[in-house]
């Protein structure tokens, strides 16, 4: 599989921790800046575009890690989920997980003019 410009799955781990710090003021951000009916509908787009061409059976990091196999793999990351705005303490876990959920931050911070401050 060529996985283009979405970020290797080996890599997930190490990218994630290096914005760790600018995940979390970008999460703080969202939660002072974002209209809630907005995000939900950005993430859908965004759940959609990016798994549209994505086999997880090719990465499956979801599945890899111990007390992190998702109740529902079928939902997993559940970014494609309503109320994202009050679930963005969890997608800081989920993003050093699964590709596709960093790229949505990552898509999100450019959307929303973030820089890291």
């Amino acid at each position: 599989m060529c996985w283009g410009n979405m970020i290797h799955p080996d890599k997930i781990g190490t990218e994630a921790k290096k914005k760790e710090e600018e995940n979390f003021k970008f999460r703080s951000y969202l939660k002072g800046h974002a209209d809630e009916k907005e995000l939900d509908e950005q993430f859908l787009q965004l759940h959609k575009e990016l798994f549209a061409d994505y086999d997880c059976s090719k990465c499956r990091n979801c599945c890899k890690l111990e007390d992190c196999k998702p109740d529902s793999c079928k939902k997993y990351p559940y970014t494609d989920q309503p109320e994202r705005l009050w679930s963005l303490l969890g997608m800081l876990d989920t993003i050093a997980i699964c590709p596709v959920a960093f790229e949505i931050f990552e898509s999100l911070k450019k959307e929303y003019g973030f820089k890291r401050r």
